[in-house]
């Protein structure tokens, strides 16, 4: 993790890195939302309880980033 009171050695300034990292959130946003309406390519005939927990898990951290989420 950086140290926030530290400049990083590249000549990013903080906007670029914020702007980067909003960028890779949107797209893993995009993808994610994608999967999700195709119900993350998951057999309607065929779900089990191995496809729940890991949409479960998938859900949790979701959650997790949200509640971090500045």
């Amino acid at each position: 993790m950086l140290n926030p009171t530290r400049q990083p050695k590249d000549t990013r300034t903080a906007l670029d890195a914020f702007l980067a990292h909003k960028a890779t959130i949107d797209t893993l946003l995009e993808e994610l939302t994608k999967r999700s309406t195709e119900h993350f390519d998951a057999d309607p005939e065929a779900i089990n309880w191995t496809d729940v927990a890991g949409l479960a898990r998938l859900s949790d951290a979701l959650k997790d980033a949200c509640d971090s989420a500045p």
